[in-house]
């Protein structure tokens, strides 16, 4: 059986978790990709002084996570959610779009009846694709509230940042590796080691969360020699 069989079946059987990233959201330029929120984010805080040893193509080489902590280090602040919530409201909000219409990917997701999606985008076209193709009630459920479960067979979209609107969001790089895991890690690898996991939407300088995954597999299954989960497998599909 091939990948794309074992995903649709997978599908079917509610045994499949797709995790989406910014390039998703960035198809048609609904939303800028990793390195053009980079690079706005550059411009925005730095123009032509960078901070410590770095030049310009070394940030924009790096993800927005990195980039945001290289910031939050520069200004020698204590609060790091602090400054992650005063980026999002003097930045984010300025470049992070706001009523679009998803793309034909979101609604291929919500269309396949999809129940689990795990997101680190910030926008909520996601949300708005099942909406859009029928869907009365959705779980959206925000990274500081995984505590919540769906009793209800209803789609579950899991927002591991936050969304742009919120008053909390992760934004840098030690917010994913400080934070409880109870609140964050956990309770999102957790359901990773018995279900197809699909990446979608990445590139290369998404790490943060492929990172955390692989960290959590080595912890779960220390003897583990390949990236297969039991009788599942994991699918990375990057920019799409």
């Amino acid at each position: 059986m091939n990948d794309t069989q074992d995903i649709a079946k997978a599908i079917l059987e509610d045994r499949c978790i797709f995790i989406c990233g910014s390039e998703l959201s960035a198809i048609n330029g609904r939303q800028p990709n990793n390195k053009k929120i980079v690079e706005f984010f550059i411009d925005y805080y730095w123009k032509d002084k960078f901070p410590g040893r770095f030049n310009k193509q070394e940030l924009l080489d790096k993800s927005l996570q990195e980039v945001a902590q290289i910031y939050f280090d520069s200004v020698h602040a204590n609060d790091i959610q602090f400054v992650a919530n005063q980026i999002k409201n003097q930045f984010l909000r300025k470049y992070i779009k706001k009523d679009l219409d998803p793309c034909a990917t979101h609604l291929l997701l919500a269309n396949l009846g999809v129940r689990e999606i795990y997101t680190t985008n910030y926008d909520n076209l996601i949300e708005k694709a099942f909406t859009s193709v029928g869907f009365s009630e959705i779980n959206v459920i925000n990274h500081n509230n995984f505590s919540e479960l769906n009793s209800k067979g209803l789609p579950n979209i899991y927002k591991l940042c936050g969304t742009i609107g919120d008053s909390d969001i992760i934004l840098m790089e030690k917010q994913f590796s400080e934070t409880d895991p109870n609140r964050l890690h956990y309770p999102f690898m957790r359901q990773l080691l018995d279900k197809i996991v699909v990446f979608i939407g990445y590139n290369n300088r998404d790490h943060v969360i492929l990172s955390a995954y692989i960290d959590f597999i080595k912890k779960c299954q220390p003897d583990r020699k390949s990236t297969r989960l039991n009788s599942s497998h994991l699918v990375i599909s990057y920019a799409v």
